[in-house]
């Protein structure tokens, strides 16, 4: 602990805590000042993060929550020695390129996190979900927040918001139990991958079939053929990480888990991140990517 109260993480590695926070759900819940990043919602409020040179500074976490908090739980280079030779040219080049980002989850606010995944549909994450998560994180997170909020901003995925977050409570504290809303109305597939994804260090092999996954791993040659996730097989296997699903080796989820094992979630975030970037602004030229890409 230094003077200041603040436990420290000596860190070896290049470190960004913009970029590992911007993709993932908890960019919702922390506040940047200056150096400082502050949690301002959620089970962990008013916890501290302070980024010096590498290494972090933390108060009023645990140093696994710290450590979830920054992406600095997952080892990305390890993972990606279990990747098969022809898999891990894209990664390194990946690693190369982005080594500063990690994966940041949340493991303590489970609620906000499945919120969060529930409201991105068809949605800008950062201009609409982060806004309305912060709403109803001020209003209290009750039932009666969530209809003011709906009046409020008068979005369908606010409409539902109710019924999907009375089913979450019933198997809140067991991940394992959360293919189980797919039985709830308005709750598919990449709802509760999304959800896995950032609440759970499982969540690592997880891949939210978005449309820029879909789009990103066509250009880059990574999966050309693919369906997407089947509700009633998903209630199934999910919880499993698809082991045993009849579509494992057809379905885009599947396919990432088989390819790219514990990293599946980093390159989810990672192609969000380079398509930002890269793709949307047309930077084809300077992108390291350009030779794997078959849209240059």
């Amino acid at each position: 602990m230094t003077k200041t109260g603040f436990i420290e993480i000596v860190n070896d590695k290049k470190f960004n805590l913009d970029k590992t926070i911007y993709p993932s759900f908890n960019y919702s819940l922390i506040k940047k000042i200056n150096n400082k990043y502050i949690v301002i919602h959620g089970k962990l409020k008013n916890a501290v993060i302070v980024v010096s040179k590498n290494n972090i500074l933390f108060s009023g976490l645990t140093l696994n929550q710290a450590r979830e908090i920054t992406g600095l739980w997952i080892d990305i280079e390890n993972e990606s020695r279990k990747l098969t030779k022809k898999n891990r040219r894209l990664i390194d080049e990946l690693i190369n390129y982005y080594a500063d980002v990690g994966l940041s989850i949340n493991t303590v606010d489970k609620d906000i996190m499945f919120l969060s995944s529930f409201l991105s549909r068809n949605t800008d994450f950062h201009k609409n979900v982060s806004r309305w998560i912060n709403y109803l994180c001020d209003c209290g997170l009750s039932l009666n927040c969530f209809e003011k909020a709906y009046l409020r901003f008068r979005s369908y995925q606010l409409k539902d918001l109710t019924n999907a977050y009375l089913a979450f409570k019933k198997i809140e504290r067991k991940v394992v139990d959360a293919p189980l809303l797919l039985k709830t109305k308005n709750i598919g597939p990449k709802i509760i991958i999304a959800y896995l994804l950032f609440s759970s260090r499982v969540g690592k092999y997880y891949t939210p079939p978005d449309r820029n996954y879909q789009k990103m791993v066509k250009k880059l040659g990574l999966i050309e053929h693919y369906v997407l996730p089947n509700k009633n097989l998903c209630l199934t296997h999910l919880s499993r990480k698809c082991y045993g699903c009849v579509l494992y080796d057809k379905c885009i989820v599947g396919q990432s888990i088989r390819e790219f094992r514990g990293l599946s979630g980093w390159l989810q975030t990672i192609l969000y991140i380079h398509s930002k970037t890269y793709c949307r602004k047309k930077l084809c030229q300077s992108c390291f990517l350009r030779d794997m890409c078959t849209s240059r």
